[in-house]
């Protein structure tokens, strides 16, 4: 069977880099309670931003994760894995430069594009591995 250590590779490491910027993110919620106390956030809105900053965080994580499951499936070249991976990064990339372009002083959103980057460049130039497995080679369970 062949295998891709690269893709595995390199989707470990945006899924953990996904994971520990999600923690982060979940940590710096004092920033954003510290806006509230302020008022730099209006009071009327402060419950749903910090709805909003708890619900990102934890997609985040969970995003990462999926990623990290995804990994094992990648390296043996499952469709269904890549098409995930592809969708994942795609979205995580077109996100953040829409983000981005709208509101160019937030320069911290690039950092998700660059994360998108990462899976979809190497995804879309190794498809043609993805491509290659065949149904009639695929394990059972994986169709």
């Amino acid at each position: 069977m062949k295998e891709n250590k690269s893709i595995y590779r390199i989707s470990l490491f945006s899924g953990i880099l996904l994971i520990l910027t999600a923690l982060l993110h979940m940590v710096n919620i004092n920033d954003t309670l510290v806006a509230i106390k302020t008022g730099d956030i209006a009071a009327s809105h402060a419950p749903n931003i910090v709805i909003i900053w708890i619900f990102s965080g934890v997609c985040m994580f969970l995003l990462g994760t999926w990623i990290l499951f995804l990994s094992p499936d990648l390296r043996r070249l499952s469709r269904k894995a890549w098409w995930q991976a592809f969708i994942i990064s795609l979205a995580l990339g077109i996100t953040a430069l829409c983000c981005w372009l709208q509101y160019p002083r937030a320069v911290h959103v690039l950092f998700f594009l660059f994360l998108g980057l990462v899976l979809f460049i190497p995804l879309v130039l190794f498809s043609a591995q993805f491509k290659k497995q065949t149904k009639s080679k695929m394990p059972e369970n994986t169709r």
